[in-house]
């Protein structure tokens, strides 16, 4: 984990530098947007991966450095408790980012483009993350939640054995 650390930290480091630059260009205006949109992105995943950990939940950390994702959860060597506790944490992390880029954005276009970015990361994991939570949270059960190239998905797994 400990370059994913790294580079997550440079990463941040990075767009606070964009800041220190100056914020008159319209294009570093832009770009400190998607900065902001991309830590709130990454503090969405370590959050996951937090949860994961405190839990000793069984996963596969990803090998590759551009890899979005920092690990695959093994849903066949953890229990409910372990998804979901490495789940919620995603999403207190997306909701809080949000609520206090709501609550102190200024009016400029990177506030703007950072907006717009942290609803885009609200609505994915929504739409993506939020049935999986509540399939494992009403059906009390995991569905496979396996990264493919990370971990190996079971439900990929018998589909390909079937053809």
């Amino acid at each position: 984990m400990t370059k994913f650390i790294i580079r997550d930290i440079l990463l941040t480091a990075l767009v606070l530098l964009l800041f220190l630059i100056g914020t008159e260009n319209t294009i570093m205006q832009i770009l400190m947007g998607l900065g902001i949109g991309l830590v709130i992105y990454l503090v969405h995943e370590w959050s996951h991966y937090l949860g994961a950990a405190l839990t000793k939940a069984k996963f596969k950390t990803a090998s590759a450095l551009y890899s979005p994702f920092l690990f695959s959860f093994d849903s066949k060597a953890n229990s409910r408790q372990q998804f979901l506790d490495m789940s919620w944490p995603g999403f207190a992390a997306t909701f809080t980012c949000l609520a206090i880029l709501y609550l102190y954005r200024p009016d400029t276009l990177w506030a703007e483009v950072a907006w717009i970015a942290a609803l885009t990361l609200s609505a994915f994991t929504l739409v993506v993350e939020g049935p999986i939570f509540l399939w494992a949270l009403i059906r009390r059960e995991i569905p496979a939640v396996e990264i493919p190239i990370i971990g190996v998905n079971p439900l990929l797994q018998s589909l390909i054995k079937k053809k």
